[in-house]
């Protein structure tokens, strides 16, 4: 019996486009520094801009993540020649964000699909993310009340399809593998990562490429949309 469903977030439930390198992004990015931390701070970052810290963050081993929270303490630490608050951390990460988004959206009928299943089934998420970045989008976009646990790999030190940020969502939740759907739209981290440790899986997306697929799916379906239909029945 179905008692929980986890959802992938980036390309699942938000439509989202970044560029973190481009010349708008360091630009915009240097913009907020000035406004918000004057010009000679505003100097020292266009002379050492964020994204390059960012860049050479490394992840440790195949699936691993890092936490780019420190990496952007230090860095808003070295423009302002002090140590910088948790605050004015978290504001600097949303505002990188901010300056690299060109588009953030939710999937259309995303807000209906989680309304119908949030009754029936405990939701919650699973995503390859930085929660500094993650944490204002949920809360911009309005759904992150629908989901408990919240597992994000900057958090956790491991990017889907590793086995480790799975077991810690089923931990969270209290719920047995075969209980739980895990609903994605990348075959390999969503679909393998998710059967790999015993859980029920669904692939979202254009269908045709079932034969390509390295596990297959328990279900498939082309957006979220869809998935009352499939699943309260």
């Amino acid at each position: 019996m179905l008692e929980c469903v986890l959802f992938d977030l980036y390309g699942t439930l938000i439509d989202i486009a970044t560029d973190e390198g481009s010349a708008a992004t360091r630009r915009n990015f240097e913009g907020w520094v000035a406004a918000v931390h004057g010009r000679t701070a505003a100097a020292r970052e266009r002379d050492h801009p964020l994204f390059d810290d960012v860049r050479r963050a490394a992840a440790p081993g195949p699936f691993g993540e890092p936490d780019l929270g420190p990496v952007i303490a230090a860095h808003l630490g070295a423009v302002l020649r002090r140590a910088p608050g948790p605050e004015e951390v978290a504001a600097a990460a949303a505002a990188f964000r901010a300056a690299s988004r060109m588009r953030l959206a939710l999937m259309p009928g995303t807000v209906e699909a989680l309304r119908r299943l949030a009754g029936p089934f405990r939701l919650g998420l699973v995503s390859n993310a930085q929660w500094l970045f993650t944490g204002p989008e949920l809360e911009q976009l309005g759904i992150g009340p629908f989901f408990d646990p919240v597992v994000i790999s900057s958090e956790v030190g491991v990017r889907k399809p590793g086995r480790e940020i799975f077991q810690q969502a089923l931990a969270a939740a209290g719920v047995h593998p075969s209980a739980t759907l895990h609903v994605g739209d990348d075959p390999g981290a969503d679909v393998g990562g998710a059967a790999a440790v015993g859980m029920r899986t669904c692939l979202l997306g254009p269908r045709g490429r079932e034969r390509d697929l390295p596990v297959t799916p328990d279900l498939r379906a082309e957006s979220v949309a869809e998935l009352p239909a499939l699943l309260l029945h």
